[in-house]
């Protein structure tokens, strides 16, 4: 937290986005998250995340992975397509997400809100 508010951008470099991993070191969840989420309304930073709850407190949006679909993925062989057959690694990029997005948030940046279609979960609740 003590390195979010230490850290002022300089004057030259013009910011208007920041992304918080999935990650408690990097923004304590209560008062951390509540500093950061603050000075971006102050700043009109456009505040992106990998937690599902950071969206439902104010970030613009979050980007989470999606158990369900995850699980579906993963009951298939390990043949399948969707794990890049022939890639001895194993290893495949995470597809299976869904988008949360604060549409309070959305507005106070300037984004046109009331478009707002194909996202999973829009805070405030509709």
């Amino acid at each position: 937290m003590h390195a979010y508010q230490r850290y002022s951008p300089p004057p030259i470099i013009a910011m208007n986005a920041l992304w918080l991993p999935q990650d408690s070191t990097t923004v304590e969840r209560k008062r951390g998250l509540a500093m950061v989420l603050q000075e971006s309304w102050t700043r009109r930073l456009a505040v992106f995340s990998s937690s599902f709850g950071h969206a439902k407190r104010g970030a613009l949006f979050s980007m989470y992975p999606d158990n369900v679909e995850l699980g579906r993925a993963w009951a298939l062989p390990r043949s399948s397509a969707r794990f890049g057959a022939g890639d001895a690694s194993g290893m495949a990029p995470l597809r299976a997400v869904q988008i949360a997005v604060n549409l309070r948030t959305a507005k106070h940046v300037g984004a046109d809100a009331s478009r707002a279609q194909g996202f999973d979960m829009m805070f405030p609740e509709q």
